[in-house]
């Protein structure tokens, strides 16, 4: 996926890049996403093997596709500071993987070395540790250290205590790649030579995406969802564009509406235009922060009980604010009481419950979810979200999204799909087994799909490709798209094995009552 967007970021050229393009970043080097806590920028300890084997490859697969530029973790591995791990930056990224671009630094974290980390005495000692370390540029835009930065640079030099190979190795870099995508050239490109920005092939990609990534979960026959009947919207992501985008979209955190896109819709916007008047709708719940913590509160909440009454069915929008790094934390996953009461109260009055779930993470919803008719993953889908979910609900397009992650059951439980046979023995009830509300690659769709006729090479050795074919059957009575997932994994090995890992998958479009032999 990581070779993917390097490629639509730089393009085919990543060596001359157009002006139709611009550079890519890997980040962050390497185990940022691995802490033990959970949390922004916590220690993560990432023994040598699940290194080699979890957490480089894919940035490997980005330098192989040329990505020209990499920022570095602002948390610790093994209790080495991102920002001055040369093994990884000097040795692994650059030395033996080729790597020609320029590292940088996240924000501030030169000056982090020091006053957070306390791997070095003072700031002149950090810009050395860290550039010395593999690290190009120093991320300090508009910092009032910036003046004291250049000078200590110099005077670092000038002692012999950074070289003037290394000094000209980071200001080559960072040289070359500003020639490689024209920041060189007397003329810079405009706006006005992008004519497909923004362009009505560029949101039907973005609602493509969306309605190939939206994940059904659960539906016990309420799907597709029937138009003649009257229903309620309900939920505190319902009405706005901030929950359908995320942090990172249009802002840091994505919380001011000022810079919602114009003439887009949200989910209740949907589902009005495309049920008119059947569809009725009331928020029960917004979501608000005070002191950077997500909070929540019961709004209308008489207009939402008296609109219970007259429907059978409610479409309940749960999930989160848009939030990222720092103010992201959670203290838990579990999603919050009043979103949950919200669906309780639809359940005591015998109501059937589609449960829509807007979020960057996985919320847990334990409590809630036996009693749902449906549960549609709807991540963060984007401007053109709302859209492609109603196309979805209405059976206009049909499912085709996998999860990308375990879906927990249990707020604090780790579990991984490729775990080890030992995390499925059980002792009390299911709680000591492996046993996420969904795995790892699930995912359903308006149709009944079987594999048949399972083969593979009968001898293998190193010097041949394994070859697999499958042929998935379409049982149902329309046309899906089936993500075929090949997992393998080691019967006997000399450290423990993983039960299963994902190798290979290849999304097919198959015909109703047909079917496709995939290799």
């Amino acid at each position: 996926m990581g070779a993917a967007i390097i490629k639509g970021y730089q393009g085919n050229n990543s060596a001359s890049i157009d002006s139709l393009h611009v550079l890519a970043c890997m980040k962050h080097f390497v185990g940022y996403s691995a802490s033990m806590s959970g949390r922004d920028r916590t220690p993560a300890w990432i023994p040598d093997k699940y290194m080699k084997e979890y957490y480089l490859p894919s940035f490997k697969a980005a330098v192989d596709a040329g990505a020209h530029t990499v920022m570095i973790n602002s948390g610790t591995v093994n209790g080495v500071p991102g920002h001055v791990n040369q093994a990884l930056i000097q040795h692994t990224l650059k030395d033996d993987w080729r790597f020609r671009g320029f590292a940088v630094s996240d924000w501030e974290d030169f000056n982090m070395l020091h006053t957070v980390h306390r791997v070095a005495p003072d700031l002149k000692t950090a810009y050395e540790q860290a550039f010395n370390a593999g690290v190009d540029m120093s991320m300090v835009p508009l910092s009032p250290d910036y003046k004291f930065y250049c000078e200590s640079m110099i005077q670092s030099v000038n002692e012999g205590k950074i070289s003037l190979d290394r000094l000209n190795d980071a200001v080559n870099r960072i040289s070359s790649t500003k020639q490689a995508v024209g920041l060189m050239n007397k003329v810079q490109p405009s706006l006005n030579q992008y004519t497909a920005f923004g362009s009505a092939q560029h949101k039907l990609a973005a609602k493509t995406a969306a309605l190939e990534s939206i994940t059904l979960l659960k539906n016990n026959d309420i799907l597709p969802l029937n138009a003649s009947a009257k229903f309620l919207v309900a939920g505190p992501t319902s009405d706005n564009l901030i929950f359908l985008n995320g942090a990172w979209t249009h802002t840091w955190q994505g919380m001011d509406t000022s810079f919602n896109t114009q003439g887009c819709k949200t989910i209740v916007q949907a589902f009005q235009d495309k049920y008119g008047t059947n569809c009725i709708f009331s928020k029960g719940v917004e979501l608000f922060k005070e002191r950077e913590v997500e909070q929540s509160r019961f709004v209308s909440l008489e207009d939402y009980i008296k609109k219970l009454d007259e429907v059978e069915t409610v479409v309940l929008c749960l999930g989160e604010l848009p939030s990222t790094e720092k103010p992201g934390d959670l203290r838990s996953l579990n999603l919050d009481s009043k979103q949950l009461e919200l669906a309780k109260m639809a359940y005591a009055k015998k109501k059937r419950v589609i449960l829509l779930l807007v979020e960057g993470r996985p919320r847990i919803i334990r409590d809630i979810v036996d009693q749902a008719a449906a549960v549609v993953q709807c991540y963060l889908p984007g401007d053109y979200g709302a859209e492609a979910l109603v196309e979805l609900i209405s059976g206009e397009a049909n499912f085709s999204g996998k999860l990308p992650y375990t879906y927990p059951k249990y707020d604090g439980v780790m579990e991984f799909y490729d775990r080890p046979r030992s995390v499925d023995r059980s002792n009390v009830g299911d709680f000591n087994a492996f046993n996420p509300e969904w795995p790892f690659g699930f995912g359903l769709h308006y149709g009944e799909v079987s594999y048949e006729h399972l083969k593979s090479n009968e001898v293998l050795s190193e010097n041949s490709p394994w070859e697999i074919s499958v042929d998935v059957i379409n049982k149902g009575h329309r046309e899906i798209d089936e993500v075929v997932q090949l997992y393998v994994g080691d019967e006997i090995a000399s450290m423990v094995p993983a039960g299963e890992q994902l190798k290979r998958f290849q999304k097919v479009k198959i015909p109703a009552g047909k079917s496709v032999t995939v290799h």
